[in-house]
């Protein structure tokens, strides 16, 4: 009976493999290769990395300065607020218009008039201040149409003329719309609305006016806890920035507002310097905007 024997080798082959010097000089090639990427790749990783994020910091700045340049826009004339450099507040309009300042002389009756359908509305300019008066708003520059609880800018010719007490002061710049219908004819505008007081006691001619949204009487923008805020106020002039709101920009280093009521004697507008700092990681991105506000009324 024959036995099964193991193979042997056949002549001539060798066993594949590697010996212990051969890894241990792979080892140290790869060593050597390793430390030369970190000396001579590792920095222009880090640049492209700190470029990136300067990239990132300078597109979320210029984002956030650039919302406030929007708004600021449509500030009601002379209603920038600046409390300090870390914040400053205004009254944003959402359109604006003509109202009636007199009879129509084509479609009324003859004087005297008083507002009925067959007869405009109009501010009566020898009436009492407080008296609550109906007005016909002519036209409207937004198609936003005027809601009771609305705030209407009028002759707002002085710095802050828009705030102060709810109903605003005899004198200022801030009417409530009390109540709102259609015209009762096409000639009489585009709405009848009831003011809780008299706008033409204030001796202003122009019959312009701003529209104020009852949801958005004012804005703030602040620096707060590393975080540029955004946050609506009421109608009341604030002294202290505010510390909570919609987070507009993150990475807050430092900012610093700044406005001038009129830097010209020749323009009637003010001018709102804004300028942020964003810092992150060690990279650090200063942009400076300025704008002009419209403080002729």
């Amino acid at each position: 009976m024959m036995r099964d024997q193991p193979d042997s080798p056949r002549p001539g082959r060798q066993e594949q493999g590697f010996t212990l010097v051969e890894l241990i000089m792979v080892m140290v090639l790869l060593g050597i290769l390793s430390a030369s990427f970190l000396v001579f790749f590792r920095p222009m990783l880090d640049a492209y990395v700190d470029a990136q994020r300067r990239a990132d910091l300078s597109d979320l700045a210029d984002t956030a300065l650039r919302r406030m340049m929007q708004e600021l826009r449509t500030a009601v004339p002379n209603s920038v607020n600046l409390v300090n450099q870390n914040c400053f507040q205004f009254v944003p309009s959402i359109g604006g218009g003509r109202y009636r300042l007199d009879l129509d002389a084509t479609n009324d009756v003859a004087p005297p008039c008083v507002p009925s359908a067959t007869c405009s509305a109009f501010p009566n300019p020898a009436g009492a201040a407080g008296v609550a008066t109906p007005v016909d708003i002519l036209v409207r520059d937004s198609g936003a149409a005027i809601a009771a609880g609305d705030f209407l800018a009028i002759n707002s010719q002085s710095q802050g003329a828009f705030y102060g007490a709810a109903g605003g002061a005899v004198g200022g710049a801030r009417y409530t719309v009390n109540a709102v219908a259609a015209a009762p004819r096409a000639s009489d505008g585009v709405q009848r609305v009831t003011l809780s007081r008299n706008p033409a006691a204030g001796g202003y001619a122009g019959g312009r006016f701003q529209m104020v949204s009852a949801a958005q009487p004012s804005v703030m923008y602040s620096c707060s806890g590393g975080r540029l805020l955004r946050s609506v106020q009421g109608t009341a002039a604030l002294a202290a920035c505010a510390a909570a709101g919609e987070v507009v920009a993150t990475d807050v280093a430092a900012c610093d507002f700044s406005y001038a009521a009129n830097p010209s004697a020749t323009q009637a507008n003010g001018f709102v310097s804004l300028f942020l700092q964003l810092a992150r990681d060690g990279e650090r991105v200063s942009l400076s905007y300025g704008v002009h506000v419209d403080n002729l009324p």
